[in-house]
């Protein structure tokens, strides 16, 4: 699976219209050729700042319809470009990890990391020891996906999902989950030197 993310803010006054149109470009991506779903994340610590991911089966797929008319029409009817700020290139990311089901969530937590190159596969298969660890015993776990970077491998994406936010609040308290991450500590993988980024949000569109 692909996924292509987008990172905006929103001008100030924009924030109830800029939601409206999230709805619609949902509307709009279903029965594109190839097209998985569309989600978006408000988040929960700044009102402005949001992210849309976009899933699709293959990377063509996506840059087709991003690139098309249809796409370019889309933006300049809502006149998008007025009312958000782009906060980072479009990034496009593969999936190698997918636990649980993203619809059961409310609230994601999504962290970025930057691994050392030697340790990119052995964190990935940490991850999903770890995903499914909490699938089995986390209060209100709903998903846990893990994605790579195509630009460069050592730069990753989770998206931790639960049903509500006293559940992610609980998340951590079991002891075999403690114990795992006791014993494969994100340091062992990560360069020190960049630390990971985590912000929570809220999922306000699924189409």
């Amino acid at each position: 699976m692909y996924l292509q993310r987008t990172q905006v803010s929103t001008r100030t006054g924009t924030h109830a219209k800029i939601e409206t149109i999230f709805h619609q470009l949902a509307d709009r991506h279903k029965g594109q050729p190839e097209f998985v779903m569309l989600t978006v994340f408000h988040a929960l610590g700044h009102p402005s700042k949001y992210e849309i991911h976009t899933r699709w089966e293959t990377r063509e797929a996506a840059e087709t319809y991003r690139k098309s008319p249809e796409a370019a029409a889309f933006q300049e009817k809502n006149k998008i470009a007025s009312l958000v700020t782009v906060d980072a290139p479009v990034q496009g990311y593969t999936a190698t990890t997918l636990v649980g089901d993203q619809d059961e969530a409310e609230v994601v937590a999504i962290i970025e990391w930057t691994l050392r190159l030697p340790a990119v596969k052995p964190f990935e298969v940490s991850r999903d020891e770890l995903a499914k660890l909490r699938q089995k015993h986390a209060p209100g776990f709903a998903c846990s996906e893990l994605f790579r970077w195509m630009g460069d491998p050592i730069n990753q994406l989770l998206l931790n999902g639960y049903r509500n936010i006293a559940d992610y609040d609980a998340s951590e308290s079991h002891e075999e989950i403690q114990a795992f991450q006791k014993d494969h500590a994100a340091s062992l993988y990560t360069d020190l030197n960049r630390p990971s980024a985590r912000e929570r949000y809220e999922i306000i569109v699924r189409g």
